[in-house]
C-alpha cells in the first residue's frame, strides 16, 4: 500500500492536483488528492475541502471534498535541521529597487495617505534536479511548530511554505485568530528588545482585527503581547479569541480580515492600491491564505486558515521566494532591506 508521499508523487506524475499539509505542532500529515484536472473555485466559502486564495482575493481555488480523496497519516521525519547561516543576496539592483520602494512608501505615509503599508519582493534562486518531496520533507523537519504545505495544480503551478500566522480558526461557535507583526533578527548574544516602530506596527494589526471582528462576533478577548520565534527572526504576537454570532457569515469574516495590515497595510484599500501600483510584480498567492474549509471533525465544523507568508513558487530550474515587511513612518529603508534578507534565510537553506 502506498504511503502519503508515494500517493503525492503519483498525483504529480499524472498531473493531478493535490495538497500535503501539516498543522502546527502536529505529527499528522494531511492530504487532498483531486481525482480530475478541473479548477474549482468557491464564491461564498460554503463548500467543504481545502481552499487556496490569492492576495487580491480573485482566485479562490478549492479542492472540493466531493472530488477529492482525503488522507491523513502520522509521519516521522528524521532529517536533521540545517545550521542557519546568512545567505545575503548580491543583487544590487534588487537591493536598490526595494530601498527605493520603501522610501516611496514612507513618503506616502508622511503625506497621510495611509498609516502602514507592507511592501514585498520576490527573489529567484536557481535550482538543479529539484525534488519537491525531498524539499518538502526538509521543510517539515525544520518547521515542526509551523503550518507546512506543498500545493500543486497543473494549471496553476506548485507552491510550498511554512509559517505560523493564522488568518482564522473556527471550531463550532468559537473563533481564534492572531495579530502577528514586527520583525527583528535574532542575536544569540543579546536579549530581544522591541523598538517603538515594531510595537506600533503590531498594534495597528491588533486594532484592525478587533474592529473588523465586531460585525460577526461577540465577547472578544486579547492575550498579552508575546515575543515568538521563527528560525532566525522574532515577531510580536497577540492571540485574539471571540464567540461567533448565531447568524455569522464566514464569507463576511474572511472579507473583513483579509488582507490584514500584517500583509497589506492600513487603511486596507488605500494600502492595497499602493501595493498594486508600486511593487511592480504580481504577488499571486503570496500573502493570500490557505487551509481547511468547513471540515468535519467529530461533531464540530472546523475552518482552519493560514496566511501564506514564508513561501515559494516552484518554477522550471528556479524557485521564486517571496518576502516583505511592514513600513511605518519610522521605517529605515536600508534596515527594511536587511529584514527581507533575514526572512529569506530559512527558505534558501532548504534549497541547499
Amino acid at each position: 500500500m502506498k504511503n502519503i508521499f508515494e500517493k503525492a508523487q503519483s498525483q504529480f506524475v499524472n498531473k493531478l492536483p493535490f495538497v500535503l499539509y501539516k498543522k502546527p505542532n502536529d505529527e499528522v500529515l494531511n492530504a487532498f488528492f483531486q481525482n480530475n484536472k478541473n479548477v474549482y473555485q468557491t464564491n461564498d466559502f460554503a463548500e467543504s475541502g481545502f481552499v487556496f486564495c490569492n492576495f487580491l482575493g480573485k482566485q479562490k481555488i478549492l479542492f472540493n471534498k466531493n472530488f477529492c480523496d482525503y488522507f491523513s497519516e502520522k509521519i516521522e521525519i528524521t532529517l536533521e535541521p540545517n545550521t542557519f547561516v546568512d545567505c545575503i543576496s548580491k543583487n544590487e539592483t534588487s537591493r536598490t529597487n526595494h530601498i527605493n520602494l520603501v522610501q516611496k512608501g514612507i513618503d506616502a505615509i508622511k503625506k497621510n495617505k495611509f498609516t502602514k503599508v507592507v511592501l514585498s519582493r520576490k527573489e529567484s534562486v536557481l535550482t538543479t534536479k529539484f525534488d519537491f518531496l525531498e524539499t518538502f520533507k526538509k521543510i517539515l523537519s525544520q518547521n515542526q511548530k509551523a503550518f507546512s504545505y506543498v500545493w500543486y495544480h497543473p494549471q496553476i503551478g506548485m507552491w510550498m511554505g511554512a509559517f505560523g500566522e493564522q488568518l482564522l480558526k473556527i471550531d463550532d461557535k468559537k473563533l481564534t485568530t492572531m495579530s502577528l507583526a514586527g520583525t527583528q533578527k535574532l542575536d544569540k548574544q543579546k536579549d530581544v528588545f522591541w523598538h517603538p516602530k515594531e510595537i506600533d506596527e503590531q498594534k495597528i494589526v491588533t486594532e484592525f482585527i478587533v474592529k473588523n471582528l465586531k460585525s460577526e462576533t461577540s465577547e472578544i478577548e486579547l492575550s498579552a503581547v508575546q515575543t515568538i520565534f521563527a528560525h532566525n527572526v522574532a515577531h510580536l504576537k497577540t492571540d485574539v479569541m471571540a464567540t461567533l454570532k448565531p447568524n455569522f457569515s464566514l464569507k463576511n469574516l474572511i472579507n473583513q480580515l483579509h488582507p490584514t495590515p500584517a500583509v497589506c497595510g492600513f487603511p486596507k484599500d488605500t494600502a492595497k492600491q499602493f501595493i498594486i501600483e508600486n511593487e511592480n510584480y504580481e504577488r499571486e498567492f503570496y500573502a493570500g491564505f490557505l487551509g481547511e474549509l468547513n471540515f468535519k471533525n467529530g461533531n464540530s465544523n472546523q475552518t482552519n486558515l493560514f496566511v501564506n507568508l514564508r513561501c515559494m513558487k516552484i518554477e522550471t530550474n528556479f524557485v521564486d521566494i517571496y518576502v516583505g515587511g511592514g513600513i511605518t513612518k519610522d521605517s529605515v529603508p536600508e534596515q527594511e532591506w536587511n529584514e527581507t534578507e533575514n526572512k529569506t534565510v530559512a527558505m534558501k537553506q532548504i534549497l541547499n
